[in-house]
């Protein structure tokens, strides 16, 4: 008969193992791209993603990512639940919140890894202040966690952007 502690010993070996034999997963990376606009004016920054795999099986590819983008403060989202639209390949949801100055965006897959092709997830639009100097105001990323189907954590890396603020003739 087995003790308590040899059970123990034995699920926490099993769990090791498990851990052990995960598949091994691409590294993803998710990219706020830039944007320029005016004062008063709107930016609208692409989101992309690179390096996810391409694989017949759905189950093996992104099926969840979740970050935080800071917000400087001459950007501002006039409501976080529709700040940012998917892309029209994308067919899962994405859900937005304000936090503290952060706009935080979790993408679910609805479609058995249906947004899991390379290139545009979504565009998230940022309001300008109308006071905003002509700078370039940066939008820095954190908290990328980027799942499979399986909640497999991929390797992943989080560029940040930036949005361009300028009056007259942008370049």
């Amino acid at each position: 008969m087995q003790t308590a502690r040899q059970r123990i010993v034995q699920l926490v070996v099993a769990m090791l193992v498990a851990a052990a034999a995960r598949p091994a997963l691409a590294s993803v990376t998710i990219d706020i791209g830039a944007a320029t606009a005016h004062p008063s004016g709107s930016a609208q920054v692409p989101i992309t993603m690179a390096g996810a795999p391409d694989d017949l099986d759905p189950k093996k590819n992104v099926a969840g990512l979740e970050f935080d983008i800071q917000l400087p403060a001459v950007l501002a989202v006039s409501d976080p639940a529709t700040a940012c639209a998917l892309a029209p390949n994308v067919h899962g949801a994405v859900s937005s919140s304000l936090v503290g100055g952060r706009l935080k965006l979790i993408l679910i897959d609805f479609g058995g890894g249906s947004y899991t092709t390379n290139g545009l997830l979504m565009t998230c639009t940022f309001s300008v202040a109308a006071g905003a100097a002509n700078d370039t105001y940066p939008l820095t990323g954190t908290g990328l966690v980027v799942d499979d189907h399986y909640s497999y954590a991929f390797d992943a890396t989080l560029d940040s952007g930036a949005v361009k603020v300028c009056t007259g003739c942008c370049p």
